[in-house]
This record gives C-alpha cells, structure tokens and sequence, in this order.
C-alpha cells in the first residue's frame, strides 16, 4: 500500500506534527511506502520520499499526482499551513487531486486564545474551512474529545478519536525522589507558555521556601535560557535553573524522568492533542497547573485560595500519586498501538 501524506514543515524545522507522523510511520506495518509531501523545504524519515510543493491547491494537486498514492493522509493545523490560520488552499488542492481515499487528522481546529486578539475573529472560517475537509474525507480523525461534536457532519463519515502519544519513549519512568524537580519541556514557544501558565506555581513555591530546581528542557536550550523565559523566571536563584537540549532520545527521556512535576504548555481540551503532555504522563510524571479544569486527566492544581494546602500535598507525596495515576490513564487510553488501531479503523470504515 502507498501512502501519501501532508505535513506542514519537513526537518530541520522543529514540528512536532511531523515528529507524530515519523512515529505513526514507524509503528505502521512494514508493507506500506510511503510519500511526505509539505511546502516546507527539507528531507522526510529514512524510507521515505519528499515531494516539494507551494501553498497553492494546483502545486498540492500535482503533488498528489506525482504520489500516485492509494490513499492521502492530511495531518491538519491551522497555522502550520497559512499565516493567516486559514488554509484553504489544502481544500482547493485535494479537490482538484480528488484521491480515492482521504483521511484527514485534526491537530487543530480553530484559534482558542483570548478575543482580543485580532486571530480571534477568524475562527468561523477556520471552523467553516475544517467542516470543508472532514466533507471531503472518507475518514476523520481528532485526538481532542471535545473537537468530535463540532466536525460531525450528517452526511460525513464517523469521527474517529485517535489518541496523541507521547513523543517520546518512557525509557526512564520518573522514579519520585530526591529534591523536588520542576519540569519545562518543549520547544521554546511551548515552554514559554507553560511558564507563564505555571507562574503561579512556581511563586508559591518560592513563597513556601521549597527547595526545588527547575529544568527547561527541549530544542533551543543549549543556547542557554533565553531573554523571554528570564522573564517569566523572576525571583528564581539562577543555580536553580537548568536549560538542556537532548538528541539521543535516551538521554531525553532520563532527563524528562527525573522531574517529578512538569509544567504543561496546553489547558482543559487541548492537553488531549499536547504530546509533551503526554510524555510527561508516560513518564510518571505529574501535570501541574493552576486552578481546576476537568480535563479528565490527572493532575495537580493549585487552587490560589489554597496555595498552603498544596504546599503541604507536595510534601505529603502528591505528586508521586498522581504521576502514578496519570501514568495508569496514559496506558489505559493512550499510546501508539491504540494510535495506530484508530487509523486502522477509520481507513477502513
């Protein structure tokens, strides 16, 4: 079987959108080949061919010939594709290709920050535009629960929920001693949100007089803390604060186990599609983050009425309990052969 598939950016760009796709195609059986098309410019996995084109339908649809695929696998965002978060030039492409079989995997839906920002005011389009594609689909995929309602369409097919895993393999799960250890993982953009979303955790324990250190962790850290997550790091001694970038994914997943609570750069739904969340859960490690969302993932809130009791529930093992309970959710409802078995089950519906 020959697969053709469309990711947003090809390495040496940072896309964690690939990095799911490399591992999906890494856990697919050996049989299929596949085709990595992108208007990025760059080299897929070993295995597989890239295929260059323009963020133009007509670049998209010849591509799509050139594959020749028995099915096309488009791995959707929003801003991945187009500046504007609007791509619609994906839709106008695979109408003119018109594949056999058209699996689509939302990542994203539309933007979900606050409305005054002016990305706000494009969300019925990028809503519109992702009803546009599941239409088109013989197959639709979301690994956000709350995202099945809004691309069920009467006359599409059934929406698939395909869990995000974790980027990483838990070689190392968190074994929960020594000094406290306070995680920051990602890229830098996704670390300076999980600062600024985590900023009260980190002043309460620097109220409490804690002693923890805190690891950033993720590409661009071995250039050192940059000027941007300083700011968000006020207050915290220096010699507290590391910053470490891995290439063996080995030395990565020991890093990442020996923090036992980790700072998430997504909120409420999107922990769902967050694969650095997931990692953390993989690992054992426990998600932190302010107030009390019923995500239906366990983790540790810090409730601001109540800072001295979560205090006194890190230093009572809180965050050992719920790393264990977050690493029994993430087995019980995520990981790559459940991935892999959701694909499976909508290519062939």
């Amino acid at each position: 079987m020959k697969l053709a598939v469309i990711v947003p950016h090809l390495p040496p760009t940072r896309c964690g959108v690939y990095d799911y796709t490399r591992l999906l195609a890494r856990h697919w059986p050996k049989a299929a080949s596949w085709a990595v098309l992108s208007p990025d410019l760059g080299d897929a996995w070993p295995g597989a061919s890239a295929i260059r084109i323009s963020r133009q339908g007509e670049s998209l649809a010849a591509g799509l010939r050139q594959a020749g695929a028995d099915a096309v696998l488009l791995q959707y965002t929003c801003y991945g594709y187009a500046d504007n978060g609007v791509p619609t030039w994906l839709a106008q492409g695979l109408e003119g290709a018109r594949p056999a079989r058209l699996a689509v995997m939302f990542h994203e839906l539309f933007y979900s920050g606050p409305p005054w920002r002016r990305a706000y005011w494009r969300k019925g389009r990028q809503l519109a535009l992702a009803r546009r594609l599941a239409a088109m689909a013989c197959a639709v995929l979301t690994g956000v629960p709350a995202w099945v309602a809004p691309l069920s369409l009467s006359k599409g097919p059934p929406v698939t929920l395909a869990p995000i895993p974790s980027n990483i393999d838990p070689l190392y799960p968190c074994a929960h001693s020594g000094p406290l250890t306070l995680g920051v993982f990602g890229l830098e953009a996704a670390r300076l949100r999980a600062l600024r979303l985590g900023r009260p955790v980190i002043e309460t324990l620097l109220d409490a007089r804690v002693d923890f250190t805190l690891r950033l962790i993720g590409a661009g850290a071995e250039r050192g803390i940059s000027a941007r997550e300083m700011e968000w790091l006020e207050g915290v001694p220096r010699e507290r604060v590391t910053a470490e970038a891995f290439d063996s994914p080995a030395d990565l997943s020991k890093a990442l186990s020996a923090c036992q609570l980790v700072l998430p750069a997504a909120t409420g739904p999107e922990l769902y599609k967050s694969g650095t969340a997931m990692a953390a859960l993989a690992h054992g490690c426990a998600l932190c983050a302010v107030g009390r969302e019923e995500a239906g993932i366990p983790m540790l809130w810090l409730e601001f009425r109540r800072r001295a009791e979560f205090v006194k529930a890190l230093q009572a093992g809180a965050a050992r309990e719920t790393g264990l309970e977050g690493r029994r959710w993430y087995e019980e409802n995520s990981g790559w052969p459940r991935a892999l078995e959701a694909w499976h089950q909508a290519l062939r519906a």
